[in-house]
């Protein structure tokens, strides 16, 4: 209520408050509750927890190397939505850099959570870390995804200068240096 009156001869006065579903996935939300009266008030915080069914991919492991790195994640439904079978789509956007143990899984009625592996793809191209996104999908509950990154492990090319900086009209010498970084891994290359 906007107001509650505290009776005469009384400390306090009890009143109801309700909790509103806002029917979006937002997670816990934290309310502000203030009384005044006169010169005195008083605040008091109250946690509401989200009950909106959604999917959720927890991994265990991120960023991996493309380069044997694996990790488990967890596939958990959120909102008490357990009292039906669900059959959860699992897909990758990026099948080049990361690959998934499974395309579905189903949460049999009571089951909250199930797991399965990843794992990075060797795509022999020097393409510095990139990311892949693991997303969850089924009827009538809202997916959920992760991004998980990949390092790379091929070789790349590093330049050096010495000086780095040098007039037009100097004449001044410079050195160039050419490293190839991580070549022990692949053994040798060619240029």
């Amino acid at each position: 209520p906007a107001s509650a009156t505290i009776p005469a001869g009384s400390n306090d006065a009890t009143f109801d408050m309700t909790i509103m579903d806002d029917e979006g996935i937002d997670a816990s939300q934290v309310a502000l509750i203030t009384a005044s009266a006169g010169l005195m008030s008083a605040q008091l915080t109250m946690t509401v927890s989200d009950d909106d069914p959604c999917l959720k991919i927890i991994p265990d492991n991120n960023p991996i190397s493309e380069k044997n790195g694996a990790g488990t994640a967890i596939l958990r439904r959120t909102g008490g939505l357990t009292s039906t079978k669900l059959t959860v789509a699992l897909s990758v956007d990026d099948t080049s850099e990361l690959s998934i143990s499974t395309s579905s899984l189903v949460l049999d009625i009571g089951i909250k959570e199930m797991t399965f592996s990843y794992s990075g793809v060797d795509d022999l191209i020097p393409d510095g870390p990139q990311r892949a996104t693991i997303s969850a999908n089924a009827t009538g509950i809202t997916g959920g995804s992760v991004k998980i990154t990949v390092t790379d492990d091929e070789p790349r090319l590093a330049l050096t200068l010495t000086p780095d900086t040098a007039a037009e009209t100097a004449g001044a010498a410079l050195f160039i240096s050419l490293h190839v970084n991580g070549a022990g891994q692949r053994g040798a290359v060619g240029f």
